[in-house]
């Protein structure tokens, strides 16, 4: 079983104890929602999720208690979040045995961090609706633009009866480097509650793009300077959504002169995604998929790309569709 936290503190769980020595009571678990604005996605809200959760335990003979800082009160179950905001997701473990109690262990497991998600405060998160950056590059910045990829996200959510307020905060030209340079007054102090990161296109491009002056990000650079946005990032309470680079042309796989750096860095953000406890929306994979079914004249651009890397119309859609797919998972880890 895999436990994420965002400002992780403790967590020590005893795997082995079976199943029904857990006896406990509900009590007052639920002290308003201290998580703001997910349900104006037309996600569940902690009482919702209560409501689906009590049934499930109360048929197993199972109930939680916990206090409002986070403990429950029958060791040696123990999870202390009083001062984090905390995401935590199960997963078999590799070795999956025993197979039935270690499934039932994870699933009580998560149904203790859905109510923690409920009633841990998070620093630094303000009241009202969720509010969602987008953080990138040019990509990102046109993305804001009639048509683009973070209006169709707004405008898709505004159709869901969402009150999400959307950020743009995509510059021209930006590498990972820049953006932890900015990312204190451009994303953290907005006090998001997500932010979606889609970086990387310009740590590879300026490498090949024979601008004067221009120099890409070596892969260790790319790493560290990806790694230090997400902490930061989850250490204000944002949950993050992390993009893998997309395109540098559109042409078979491997026949663009930047694919073999593409995907390095893709597998980068790859890992930091799962090491991270951050939600991956793997764009180089569904262009990838996507332009070898629409793309039989392999055009280097034109599809999904104006100029092999800046998006059309359909591009925008694209991206716009796969984000909200990314999101609705992230938002489902609380479901």
């Amino acid at each position: 079983m895999l436990a994420r936290f965002w400002r992780n503190e403790t967590c020590a769980v005893n795997s082995a104890m079976p199943m029904p020595s857990i006896k406990a009571r509900w009590r007052g678990v639920f002290h308003g929602d201290c998580r703001p604005g997910f349900h104006n996605f037309g996600w569940p809200t902690p009482q919702e999720r209560l409501g689906r959760i009590d049934p499930w335990l109360q048929r197993r003979g199972l109930v939680i208690e916990a206090d409002r800082t986070g403990h429950t009160e029958d060791p040696p179950m123990q999870v202390n979040l009083s001062s984090s905001y905390c995401i935590l997701m199960s997963r078999l473990t590799s070795n999956r045995e025993p197979m039935h109690s270690l499934h039932s262990f994870a699933r009580l497991f998560s149904t203790i961090a859905l109510l923690f998600t409920g009633c841990a405060a998070a620093r630094d998160v303000i009241p009202g609706p969720a509010r969602v950056v987008f953080f990138g590059d040019s990509i990102t910045e046109a993305g804001v633009r009639p048509g683009g990829y973070v209006t169709l996200i707004k405008d898709s959510l505004q159709h869901r009866g969402s009150e999400a307020i959307i950020i743009g905060a995509g510059v021209s030209g930006n590498k990972v480097e820049q953006l932890l340079a900015r990312i204190d007054k451009d994303v953290i102090a907005l006090k998001p509650t997500t932010v979606v990161v889609y970086i990387g296109i310009n740590d590879v491009w300026h490498w090949t793009i024979g601008i004067p002056g221009a120099k890409g990000s070596t892969k260790e650079e790319f790493e560290t300077g990806l790694r230090q946005v997400i902490a930061k990032l989850h250490e204000a309470g944002a949950q993050v959504v992390l993009c893998t680079p997309s395109v540098i042309g559109e042409m078979a796989t491997g026949t663009n002169p930047e694919d073999a750096m593409l995907d390095e860095y893709s597998d980068i953000s790859r890992r930091l995604a799962r090491e991270s406890g951050s939600e991956l929306c793997d764009l180089r994979k569904a262009f990838v998929q996507y332009l070898s079914k629409n793309n039989p004249e392999n055009r280097e651009k034109g599809i999904l790309t104006t100029d092999r890397v800046h998006l059309t119309d359909a591009g925008n859609r694209f991206v716009a569709n796969e984000i909200l797919r990314a999101l609705d998972r992230a938002a489902n880890t609380y479901s």
